[in-house]
């Protein structure tokens, strides 16, 4: 069974409908009230259809309802108003510690704090990481010809790289496998040099 959510990806005829498990209709909804007047600041596109990307993509590489969910929900404490005690109260523990996984930190100095999401994300399970390599896909295609996209492509790729270095869970390499075959695809690796 699957919702009638929109498939966001421009006519990709393999694109998978999102299913309509409980979970993912609760994530949807809270996302779209936590970002309801979220927009992205560099195309001014809502932070919601970013989200809904990134959920889709998460659901073409198989994975399941949960981590649907996680995908919808990354960006309510970064960039909506979510809160952790209400995630944790709506979606459990778990679902609460992936989307503070999923949230770069605020506070100290800009270096130590993208080592520091770079470690934790490392450090998450297999399901976090895969949102986030949906969530550098959908940015690399957003942001496609521009020099923030070609430092993003590098920071997914160096991100790809280094989960790959700790993976081996064949799920996890057919990932990797797919996001990066993705992103060459979106942006040659010569424009990232």
């Amino acid at each position: 069974m699957s919702c009638d959510l929109p498939l966001l990806q421009g006519g990709n005829s393999g694109a998978v409908p999102l299913p309509c498990e409980p979970v993912v209709q609760r994530a949807q909804a809270y996302a779209v009230k936590c970002l309801r007047n979220a927009v992205r600041a560099d195309s001014r596109e809502p932070v919601m259809l970013h989200a809904m990307r990134v959920a889709e993509i998460v659901g073409n590489l198989g994975w399941n309802a949960d981590t649907i969910a996680l995908a919808l929900l990354h960006d309510v404490l970064e960039d909506g108003d979510g809160s952790i005690p209400r995630i944790r109260r709506l979606f459990g523990r778990k679902m609460a510690e992936g989307v503070i996984a999923l949230s770069k930190p605020i506070l100290g100095p800009r270096a130590i704090r993208r080592r520091y999401y770079h470690q934790v994300l490392l450090c998450s399970g297999e399901n976090i990481q895969a949102v986030k390599l949906a969530d550098f896909l959908d940015n690399v295609r957003s942001r496609s010809g521009t020099p923030r996209g070609r430092r993003t492509l590098r920071n997914a790729l160096d991100f790809l790289a280094s989960v790959r270095a700790r993976s081996g869970s064949h799920r996890m390499q057919r990932t990797l496998d797919r996001v990066e075959c993705l992103l060459v695809e979106t942006q040659p690796l010569r424009a990232a040099a």
